[in-house]
């Protein structure tokens, strides 16, 4: 929390947030992330809630800062994509203190794009990562394990389930040689390796 309450801007810094447009900055106060050298802006919508946008060049450098001022841990990783017209994914690193959370927001591209890995600081990042390559198709320099952690093994190549754009179905078939079954609620009294679902 100190971290989060010590970022105050030293010169307004333009930036793009999902509210608007505001005009806030960052300092380096204490360890935490360096102005000017990792951060691209920041928003702050909620009292406990910090949003610090970075390049992915800078991503290392600002989650040191963070590790090095002892502050939170890193709770998630989630990726965003944007969209076709947008052409970018976001990654949303949520590094939590208490009750207060700074995600370290970083675009990349949606084909090609690549982001360092983090997890010799934050070792269970690894898992995040990997789930980030696997299903956002955004390349973790440096990881050492780039396994499937759940797609199926023959996934086709390149085809990603989280992208808007990816027909899951589709890749699906092509894994398993059929169409996969209907997911979701059953129809009243439909049956499970458990019994019936419902009474008769």
């Amino acid at each position: 929390m100190k971290l989060l309450t010590s970022l105050q801007a030293p010169a307004p810094v333009k930036v793009e947030a999902k509210r608007g447009r505001h005009e806030h900055g960052c300092d380096a106060a204490k360890g935490g992330i360096a102005a000017g050298r990792v951060h691209q802006g920041n928003d702050q919508a909620e009292p406990n809630r910090l949003d610090v946008v970075i390049k992915p060049s800078n991503l290392v450098a600002a989650t040191t800062a963070l590790h090095g001022a002892r502050w939170g841990y890193l709770a998630a990783l989630t990726g965003v994509d944007l969209g076709k017209e947008a052409n970018q994914i976001e990654a949303l690193y949520h590094v939590c203190e208490g009750d207060a959370i700074a995600t370290l927001r970083v675009a990349v591209p949606r084909t090609g794009g690549a982001v360092p890995t983090i997890h010799t600081l934050h070792p269970n990042a690894m898992f995040f990562e990997r789930e980030l390559m696997e299903m956002f198709g955004v390349t973790v320099t440096g990881l050492a394990d780039t396994s499937h952690l759940f797609l199926p093994d023959g996934w086709p190549e390149e085809t990603y389930p989280l992208l808007k754009d990816t027909d899951v179905r589709a890749a699906a078939a092509k894994t398993m040689g059929s169409e996969p079954p209907e997911m979701g609620r059953r129809g009243i009294g439909s049956s499970s390796p458990w019994g019936r679902s419902t009474p008769p």
